[in-house]
């Protein structure tokens, strides 16, 4: 009997020290993979923050695009009240040439008229000199 409850004994530790074992190796298998984890997450981390990175990066970028895509249409709106701006005086200054022109076309008119004026002043004046000189000679004779 005694070497019954020896055997007994010896299964029992034999089982127990199995049990144990297969508990020390699921143990260990669950800490590895909870190092891996944790390199995992720290992997998950360090690309996070990269991303927060890149993402900061993009939103800086396109602030920048929208700040020239602003100034590009202001630069845009001036250039174009500028040239609206010359477009007026442009045609402004044309108003004031053809006023000129028509000012020097009626001063050479005025001019033309004067001096067709003073032509016929002179022959009507040679008419009446004429016309003096037939009565003279018409009482003389």
């Amino acid at each position: 009997m005694k070497y019954q409850y020896q055997e007994t004994f010896w299964q029992f530790k034999k089982g127990y020290m199995n049990q144990n074992l297969a508990l020390d190796n699921k143990y260990n298998t669950l800490e590895g993979e909870l190092d891996e984890l944790k390199l995992d997450n720290q992997r998950l981390l360090q690309i996070n923050d990269h991303l927060k990175k890149q993402l900061q990066k993009v939103r800086n970028e396109r602030n920048q695009f929208e700040r020239e895509l602003r100034i590009m249409l202001i630069i845009s709106f001036k250039q174009k009240f500028i040239k609206n701006i010359k477009k007026e005086r442009i045609n402004q200054l044309r108003i004031e040439k053809d006023k000129y022109l028509q000012s020097e076309q009626l001063v050479s008119a005025l001019q033309l008229l004067a001096e067709l004026l003073k032509q016929e002043q002179i022959r009507t004046r040679q008419l009446e000199l004429e016309i003096e000189r037939l009565i003279i000679k018409l009482t003389i004779s």
